[in-house]
Parts: C-alpha cells; sequence; structure tokens
C-alpha cells in the first residue's frame, strides 16, 4: 500500500505546477510510481518513533501517538513524478550529499537537477521525523 492514494494524488498535482505531467501518466502508472515512493521514503531516512507495521515506516508512534503525517502523503506524491527512483540509485557510482542524506550519482538518465531538488524537498518535509546524527551546517561567509 503506498502513503497516497491515486485520488489525494490527482487532486494535489491538479493544484500545482505538476499537473500537466502527472496527467501524462495513466492510472496503472500512476499507481506504480506512488508505490516506488512510498517504498523511497521508507528506505532512505532512519524516522524517530517506531513502526507500527513491519513493512512501512508509517503510521509509527511517536510520543505515544499514531501518526501518519501529511508530510509524508505530501512527500510520496512529489517522489511519484521522479523517473526510475526504484532502480536508479543502486546502480549509480559516485556519492552526493543532498539534505543531509547521500544520494548515488552518475549513471543515472534522468534530469540530475530536478531530481536533487525533488529529494532535498523531500528531506525539508521529512524533517520533523527523521533522526540525524552528528549533521552540521555549513555556511559560507
Amino acid at each position: 500500500m503506498s502513503y497516497a492514494s491515486l485520488e489525494f494524488a490527482d487532486a494535489y498535482h491538479a493544484a500545482r505546477q505538476s499537473a500537466e505531467r502527472w496527467s501524462d501518466f495513466g492510472d496503472a502508472e500512476k499507481a506504480r510510481r506512488l508505490m516506488s515512493a512510498s517504498d523511497a521514503i521508507d528506505r532512505w531516512f532512519d524516522y524517530i518513533g517506531q513502526p507500527e507495521k513491519p513493512n512501512r515506516a508509517f503510521p509509527r508512534k511517536i510520543n505515544g501517538a499514531s501518526v501518519l503525517p501529511d508530510a509524508v502523503v505530501q512527500a510520496c506524491c512529489e517522489l511519484a513524478l521522479l523517473d526510475n527512483i526504484s532502480g536508479c540509485l543502486p546502480t549509480a557510482a559516485k556519492l552526493k550529499q543532498v539534505g543531509g542524506i547521500l544520494l548515488k550519482d552518475g549513471e543515472c538518465e534522468h534530469a540530475q537537477d530536478e531530481h536533487h531538488l525533488a529529494v532535498a524537498m523531500v528531506a525539508r518535509l521529512l524533517a520533523p521525523y527523521i533522526r540525524t546524527v552528528g549533521f552540521t551546517p555549513i555556511r559560507r561567509c
């Protein structure tokens, strides 16, 4: 099961400039993209709290409450726009840090800037639920 329903994702993208790209996909492709995006959310980050189900990171028990934050559903919709998120990263050669996480880069055929920007945005959406260890922001003067 994906974090965002097809109906939610359709409404989410219809209200944004991603509407045309999202509408290019058929329902079966949209469902596959939402599933891959949900898988990526589960695997890319280490979250605070405890998962309620063994096969999904959310819903989670955080401070005694069961939560599936809106940010997770929105992140799923954003990642679903990216091409080949389940196949590209494992075959890549180089590493890049984006939004506090390491991503592989190099052999991917999609637009790198678009991919990195989307993943950075997703990392920001999920930041309140991500466990960070030893992360220090760097500022240029």
